[in-house]
């Protein structure tokens, strides 16, 4: 008796055979997890899984990596492969517009988003139909429409109005700079600064050791070691500010200093607060040309992988310079 013939392999629409789908290979096999070094109050820690352990010149009374969350170490793929493979989209290349939408409205909206710029996102997509849907849209108020001269327009609105929410809680004030002449025997020339915003630095302090955030802060630094086995002599890592010579060395003139007279009998914890400054241009709209020059702060006291992310909060703005023409 003759086996069955074996059933054809399944098709999409357009007559095509189905594709199996799965992550490529880089995505399906991980490398090994971060893993924070263990926590400890006494002077040297355990080696982590990975040789990698603390040395304390000073015992530390707190220590924010005795419980970090894993989202702080790594971003894992969500996905597997079974679920990859579950994803299967019908495709067909003959079917004419709206397909595969309900109405050309859609068709077009998507299309729009498809094409041109690859930094459109679902969310903004929603917010443009949510405008072109309102009651108060008419579409004929967009004959002639350019974006240009309406971020011009924008741009000329706020610059009339410097004493927007956007500043609040800077301090104004002009500063006097002397500018070189770049010739022999030609004296400096000064040069004032109008209409810089600036915030004070010890009140930024207080707020971010208030801020939630604090309790992530390294406020005694240590130096770390990584050993590859049992016979190997450390080797001293790098990695963040709290663990580089410069920050230790400070952190013990301030363990051995002297209290004002005043403060005698503090039992307060002195530390360091590291900052780190940074300035750039900055657009203050998708369109158009106005920008400031923002100076802004960082407390090296932080994880530096924690400081990159955009909602973190690590960032303070402490000064807004104007141009100089």
């Amino acid at each position: 008796m003759l086996a069955p013939p074996p059933s054809p392999p399944p098709v999409r629409p357009s007559g095509l055979p189905e594709r199996k789908r799965q992550l490529p290979t880089p995505f399906r096999h991980h490398d090994p997890l971060p893993e924070a070094v263990p926590a400890t109050t006494a002077a040297v820690t355990i080696c982590n899984k990975f040789g990698l352990y603390c040395k304390y010149q000073h015992r530390p009374s707190y220590n924010p990596d005795s419980s970090v969350p894993f989202d702080d170490l790594a971003n894992q793929h969500p996905h597997s492969d079974e679920q990859v493979e579950q994803q299967n989209v019908e495709e067909t290349n003959n079917s004419s517009p709206p397909w595969p939408f309900n109405s050309m409205a859609v068709h077009q909206l998507m299309s729009w988003m498809n094409t041109g710029s690859s930094a459109k996102t679902y969310g903004e997509l929603d917010r443009l139909a949510n405008i072109i849907s309102s009651p108060d849209f008419d579409a004929n108020d967009l004959i002639g429409f350019s974006a240009k001269r309406e971020s011009q327009r924008l741009d000329t609105a706020k610059s009339e109005d410097c004493s927007g929410a956007f500043i609040n809680g800077f301090t104004k004030t002009s500063v006097d700079i002397e500018v070189p002449s770049g010739q022999k025997g030609v004296p400096l020339q000064k040069f004032t600064v109008q209409n810089l915003l600036y915030r004070d630095l010890l009140d930024t302090i207080k707020l971010a050791f208030s801020h939630p955030l604090s309790l992530k802060f390294h406020l005694s630094p240590f130096k770390l070691f990584h050993v590859s086995d049992e016979q190997a002599e450390p080797m001293r890592v790098y990695s963040e500010l709290y663990n580089s010579d410069s920050f230790i060395k400070e952190h013990d003139k301030v363990q051995r200093a002297d209290l004002p007279s005043e403060e005698t009998e503090c039992k307060r914890e002195c530390v360091v607060a590291a900052m780190m400054f940074w300035s750039d241009a900055t657009q203050l709209a998708n369109f158009g040309d106005a920008k400031l020059w923002p100076i802004y702060l960082f407390f090296g006291n932080l994880l530096k992988y924690i400081s990159a992310q955009p909602r973190s909060g690590a960032c303070h703005h402490i000064a807004y310079i104007s141009s100089v023409s």
